[in-house]
């Protein structure tokens, strides 16, 4: 909707009237972030010394340090994203 007019009600909407401007700003927002994240990602080499990294630190954990951490995560983020209230 936010790239064409579209049929509605016998005539056509246009984007601008299509999409509500903070969606639209919101969307270009996270648009922005994802690429210049992406860019910074994938130039130079960074991938692979984040790789590389993560598994140096991987290999210095126990499995138990391993599941504590991954345990702590899902707590956070279940505390930051509650399942929706039936």
């Amino acid at each position: 909707m936010g790239f064409y007019a579209q049929p509605k009600d016998n005539a056509f909407v246009t984007p601008v009237h299509a999409v509500q401007r903070e969606i639209a700003e919101t969307v270009h927002g996270l648009a922005w972030r994802a690429s210049t994240s992406l860019d910074f990602l994938l130039k130079q080499g960074n991938l692979e010394r984040y790789i590389a990294s993560a598994r140096t630190l991987r290999s210095k954990l126990s499995e138990e340090d391993h599941r504590a951490i991954e345990q702590l995560g899902e707590r956070i983020f279940a505390d930051l994203f509650p399942p929706p209230s039936t």
